[in-house]
């Protein structure tokens, strides 16, 4: 459960397709890694630069979508992730994610310059 400690705002990196037919839907519900975890996969600001290494590095354009941490008390928990040091990442336990609200895209190597700079998105 999202608390008083949790940031404001947590973030969704999509790729450009998964966001074209989230924003159509008006819901994101998640990409095959997050079907086969029973959980929509979020990011803190900070955790930002770290994913879009890991996970999205020879994506050559994302889009990261905002969500506010108090979207729902009862399915967002922030769980350690041993393969990332036991690091505490946001997951949302539900169906979808409702994608309307701010949203930022970056091109080219999302890896370098200012996308990898997260201050960014605070």
């Amino acid at each position: 459960m999202a608390d008083a400690s949790s940031p404001d705002f947590v973030y969704r990196i999509m790729t450009v397709p998964e966001w074209a037919t989230a924003s159509e839907a008006g819901s994101f519900g998640g990409a095959a890694l997050d079907h086969k975890s029973g959980f929509i996969h979020l990011s803190t600001a900070a955790q930002v630069p770290g994913t879009l290494a890991l996970f999205f590095k020879d994506t050559p354009c994302v889009v990261i979508k905002l969500v506010t941490s108090k979207l729902d008390q009862d399915a967002l928990k922030f769980e350690a992730v041993a393969e990332r040091g036991g690091e505490l990442f946001p997951h949302l336990f539900a169906e979808t994610l409702p994608v309307a609200g701010p949203v930022f895209a970056a091109k080219g190597d999302v890896t370098d310059g200012v996308i990898a700079d997260s201050t960014f998105l605070e």
